[in-house]
């Protein structure tokens, strides 16, 4: 990986930005759940996409195929995620009374409207999850390439889906110093 990558441009002690204060987790004040649970438990379920021929730039991400194309191999094993696999776990959601959030690749909602469908008569919440796998937010990215991509991603969902979409994890949680600010 090219160095320029891992260039910060606010490199400092605590946090590389200035968005909020830092300080250390022992001295913030006690978090309490409501009815004083001990515990609070987020279920995020990733429906991702992943291009057949992917460039990988500036990198490839996590999970990405990595055979010489075409990597049916890595491909139908993504693809039986969205197609087969994810009903499994809607099962086991229903079964445990577990509210998930989907963290939805704008390509997912594309190519399988009727997984958007089910996920839309659920009625549980989707957050973005970018374009799809090979569309990652990077540090050192065009400012004005990004702010297309973050707009592209989000109204493109919010219109398959007809939710408000305001969430958003990056694609492979991989974002750039301005993509906070873009969102």
């Amino acid at each position: 990986l090219d160095r320029k990558f891992l260039k910060y441009p606010k490199r400092q002690y605590g946090m590389d930005h200035d968005r909020y204060e830092w300080s250390m987790l022992n001295d913030r004040k006690t978090v309490t759940w409501p009815n004083d649970k001990k515990l609070a438990f987020w279920v995020n379920v990733c429906l991702q996409y992943y291009p057949l021929n992917q460039k990988g730039e500036p990198f490839v991400t996590s999970g990405g195929l990595t055979m010489p194309y075409p990597d049916l191999r890595h491909y139908s094993l993504r693809e039986y995620g969205n197609r087969v696999g994810i009903y499994r776990f809607l099962k086991c959601f229903d079964e445990y009374l577990i509210k998930p959030t989907f963290a939805m690749n704008t390509r997912v909602g594309e190519r399988y409207p009727y997984l958007l469908d089910v996920i839309k008569e659920r009625n549980e919440e989707i957050i973005c999850h970018g374009l799809h796998m090979d569309a990652i937010h990077y540090g050192g990215q065009d400012i004005d390439e990004e702010r297309e991509l973050v707009s592209r991603s989000l109204d493109i969902l919010r219109n398959l889906s007809g939710h408000d979409v305001t969430g958003w994890i990056s694609p492979d949680r991989n974002e750039s110093e301005n993509t906070p600010d873009l969102l």
